[in-house]
């Protein structure tokens, strides 16, 4: 699966739990244990709105603070809406081998794409484990996740984003592993 897919069927996995996101939610616990649904939801179209101008080649300070503040608005699905299709035209015709310029360097737009498409995927588990919906991986998109995850997993929690990886059964599902790899477990339910 090339990037561009792999970051479409991330994005396909989040739009279905965002979808379900209601405004009574947004007080409820989840995975990432510093953040409620409405702190999540924050973070995930947060990242969504940045890919067009990490993708046009754009850095940081350019961007400035163009998406500080309240991105939900009055309508999370719509915002999400708006902001994936701006991510989606952005990269339909986007060079693999750009550049783009992120906190800490510069990488492809490709393993960009990995690294936005797995953030997004992980966190769409999350917010479904918040409203206690089981989100499952289609076996392409979990055999993705899992070789971007077992290939980086230094990376990942060197970044300080995820939690180190937990130990599972070696007779464990994919998924289950996948998630491990994110410091998740798949027992986790809120409280």
């Amino acid at each position: 699966m090339d990037a561009k897919t792999f970051y479409s069927e991330a994005i396909a996995v989040a739009t279905r739990e965002i979808e379900e996101v209601r405004v009574e939610d947004f007080d409820h616990p989840t995975p990432d244990t510093e953040w409620s649904v409405y702190d999540l939801v924050t973070h995930m179209i947060y990242e969504l709105a940045w890919v067009q101008d990490m993708v046009a080649g754009r850095r940081i300070e350019e961007v400035d603070a163009k998406y500080e503040g309240d991105l939900i608005g009055d309508d999370l699905q719509a915002a999400w809406a708006n902001f994936r299709e701006a991510a989606r035209q952005a990269i339909d015709d986007a060079d693999l081998h750009s550049i783009v310029h992120v906190s800490y360097g510069d990488i492809t737009l490709e393993e960009y794409l990995l690294q936005a498409g797995s953030d997004q995927a992980i966190h769409a588990w999350d917010l479904g484990q918040a409203l206690s919906r089981t989100v499952v991986y289609d076996e392409e998109l979990l055999d993705a996740l899992y070789d971007y995850a077992e290939t980086n997993v230094d990376t990942l929690q060197a970044s300080g984003l995820f939690e180190g990886p937990l130990e599972v059964a070696d007779d464990a599902d994919k998924q289950t592993k996948l998630l491990a790899l994110y410091g998740r477990s798949d027992q986790w339910a809120a409280a």
